[in-house]
């Protein structure tokens, strides 16, 4: 034969058996660090309706999941929809499980704060999951509070352990920093006991993790994020690499994951998917498709690389950072801040969140995709989506407040380019260039909780946009307008809007300083839409806090997050009976296929589903009916459209 022909038979059969998977068993489980031995793959719920949670576990012990992870993160309603989940499985016993919970004390101010904060959060875990001890008690975040609240957060755990409440303990969004902290803890009882785990965002083209600190320390890395927003589950590289092994790119990028010498906690409420997930054993990759993914990862690095080095170039020399401009120590500049993790080279985190809002947009935005994503021309600017990654970005870089929310949380509640179905419009440069210059932005230190700066906002924001136009009057509510003006531009143009309207509006104006906000309310009081609807916001105000509500002020001035009871709304007479709440919601993976079990009703245009939402009847049932007022006494009708 020709010898151009054998070199060829030569390298396709070299290639070939590179990329043949292995017909051997893989190992299901690892052993930990204390003897204790833990399924690589584990079932992770998200904030679903309780509901969703039962149904969704059910199906992943069906499929064989045998790690059942209930975070604190997704609310103790589908904490507790997953235990019963558990008990009332027909084949799967308590005792085959290994069984995990989450505290979230983030937010702890000192040592001993952070130690009873943990304790009370652990306390509140075992009533939920237990009685059994649970196999692994895990901390979500480290302390914002540094090496103390650390050393407090870890002297709880560590003292759980020792006394046999839990089978080990561990630890999420742990840098090497945290994880020093951690070491150098003092506490009661000898040395210092180490986490068994730690939970890292981890994924395909995400892989910055030290995987080798952890493993000298005896630490498992296990994956959170493992499909990258689920923008993986259709990447073209690894579904031509899954077409080789009959497999999904979804299975190629967890399996990916677990050849990484990482394990996995994936969700989803489809069976298929879940049974997919299930299914990553007893194949692998080839050494090429390994070393493939790999490469595709460092191209990504060394772009980052190469994007950090020339705007360095491009710096004038001696030119100043813009006044205000606050970095958290932390992170030099060039980075973005994110809770618990390392810095992120802002292209990548750009790229990320363009992905994101990619994935995540709302279906009937799908027709007009390229102006919101996408380059007309060379001479024309990138569509809405890079102006909003940017400015949302920078405002984790120049806002304390916005520093400390968790990535989640700024990827579902800070970064999305809309609320609902309003006018889709560069808001978001807007409204940076209007508010971060006013004076009462500049006098927040950047040390304020998210709470104060979002009652700063709600009482200088209206003036604020009333001087845009130079009415020099502030914004005013005006019923009966909702679809005609509740975009933000309107809103500002006309110089009013109904409840709807100045309530899109104060979101917009959170996400722009980097608060979470997001849309709630209820299109029709008691399920009845003659007694009207109503809109208002929530805020994420901290992790013990969670969502409080309050409304824009033009509609309910003199408000407040500390007392429900303020809101002319919230009383017996409107959550007596038959009313629903909801929040609009943007990240749709977490309600499985890209579609919403859940949506967020608008009562302008109740045919339309394409928005998430989040039920949120049963909080303000409990919280408003608490407040007073009669059952059943007429109802002040209050419609928006």
């Amino acid at each position: 034969s020709h010898p151009m022909t054998a070199r060829l038979l030569a390298a396709s059969l070299l290639l070939s058996s590179l990329n043949t998977f292995a017909k051997v068993a893989t190992p299901q489980t690892v052993t930990l660090n204390n003897g204790l031995v833990m399924p690589k793959l584990a079932f992770a719920a998200n904030v679903w309706p309780a509901a969703t949670c039962r149904n969704a576990t059910h199906l992943a012990l069906d499929a064989g999941f045998r790690f059942v992870w209930p975070s604190a993160l997704v609310h103790l309603e589908c904490q507790r929809a997953q235990r019963e989940a558990i008990s009332e499985h027909p084949t799967v016993r308590r005792a085959d499980l290994f069984l995990a919970g989450t505290v979230d004390t983030q937010g702890c101010a000192t040592l001993d704060d952070c130690r009873s904060a943990t304790l009370a959060g652990a306390h509140a875990q075992f009533r939920i999951l237990g009685p059994e001890p649970l196999e692994m008690l895990m901390l979500d975040y480290p302390s914002s509070a540094g090496c103390a609240g650390i050393t407090g957060q870890w002297q709880a755990l560590t003292a759980l352990y020792r006394a046999g409440k839990v089978r080990s303990v561990a630890v999420s969004n742990f840098a090497a920093a945290q994880l020093s902290c951690l070491f150098s803890a003092e506490g009661e009882g000898g040395a210092v006991v180490p986490p068994v785990a730690n939970q890292m965002r981890f994924y395909v083209g995400h892989t910055g993790v030290d995987l080798g600190l952890n493993a000298r320390h005896g630490i498992v890395v296990q994956a959170y994020s493992p499909l990258g927003n689920g923008a993986l589950a259709s990447d073209p590289l690894l579904a031509a690499i899954g077409r080789a092994h009959g497999k999904s790119a979804a299975q190629v990028a967890l399996r990916y994951i677990l050849q990484k010498n990482v394990t996995v906690a994936t969700q989803s409420t489809s069976q298929v998917h879940l049974a997919e997930d299930a299914a990553l054993f007893g194949w692998s990759l080839g050494a090429a498709e390994m070393a493939r993914l790999d490469v595709y990862h460092r191209r990504v690095e060394r772009l980052d690389a190469l994007h950090e080095a020339t705007a360095r170039e491009e710096e004038p020399a001696g030119e100043e950072e813009p006044a205000g401009e606050v970095v958290p120590p932390s992170c030099p500049p060039g980075t973005v801040p994110w809770p618990g993790e390392a810095c992120e080279p802002l292209r990548r985190a750009e790229a990320s969140a363009r992905a994101f809002l990619r994935a995540n947009m709302f279906p009937f935005d799908a027709p007009n995709a390229a102006t919101l994503f996408d380059d007309f021309s060379a001479s024309t600017s990138s569509g809405v989506a890079q102006a909003t990654a940017s400015l949302a970005l920078s405002a984790r870089t120049r806002f304390g407040w916005a520093a400390s929310v968790p990535r989640r949380l700024f990827e579902g509640y800070v970064l999305p380019y809309a609320s609902v179905n309003e006018a889709r419009t560069d808001w978001r440069q807007l409204l940076w260039e209007a508010l971060t210059p006013q004076p009462w932005v500049e006098a927040l230190p950047n040390t304020s909780s998210v709470e104060s700066v979002a009652v700063a906002v709600n009482r200088n924001l209206w003036g604020a946009l009333g001087n845009l136009t130079g009415r020099r009057e502030a914004i005013r509510f005006k019923s009966d307008q909702t679809p005609l003006v509740y975009d933000p531009l309107s809103t500002i143009l006309f110089g009013y809007a109904s409840c709807t309207g100045v309530s899109i509006a104060y979101v917009d104006a959170l996400r722009t300083l980097g608060v979470p906000a997001r849309l709630a309310g209820t299109p029709a009081w008691h399920g009845k839409p003659e007694a009207g609807n109503h809109n208002w916001v929530e805020v994420w105000l901290n992790a013990t806090a969670g969502w409080r509500f309050i409304e824009a002020a033009p509609a309910g001035a003199g408000e407040t997050f500390s007392d429900p009871c303020d809101k002319w709304f919230c009383n017996k007479a409107h959550f007596g009976g038959g009313t629903r709440v909801f929040a609009a919601a943007f990240r749709r993976e977490e309600y499985g296929e890209g579609r919403a079990a859940t949506h967020y009703p608008m009562a302008w245009d109740l045919d339309n589903k394409g928005v998430v939402g989040v039920d949120r009847s049963e909080y303000y049932a409990s919280v408003c009916g608490a407040c007073g007022g009669v059952e059943g006494a007429a109802l002040y009708v209050f419609r928006d459209y």
